[in-house]
């Protein structure tokens, strides 16, 4: 195998371990950062144009590390 071809995945390997490891200290240090409902499905769907589209006449609840509050979609 060429040295290049060894170094390149030597790259790549080591930048998913810093990427996997960044990701696991984030979400201990600031476990806030991330919505806390489990209710967010029920909320949002997957769109095969958009992504994410809101689904119409859901509602519930919405917390983040800075509010807490009721969601209501209209239809």
């Amino acid at each position: 195998m060429p040295n290049w071809v060894k170094n390149l995945v030597l790259l790549v390997v080591t930048t998913a371990v810093a990427v996997v490891v960044a990701e696991v200290a984030a979400r201990q240090a600031f476990p806030d950062w991330a919505p806390r409902t489990g209710r967010l499905a029920d909320l949002w769907d997957f769109d095969p144009d958009y992504g994410w589209a809101y689904v119409p006449g859901s509602s519930g609840p919405f917390r983040s590390h800075s509010f807490d509050t009721h969601v209501a979609i209209n239809q």
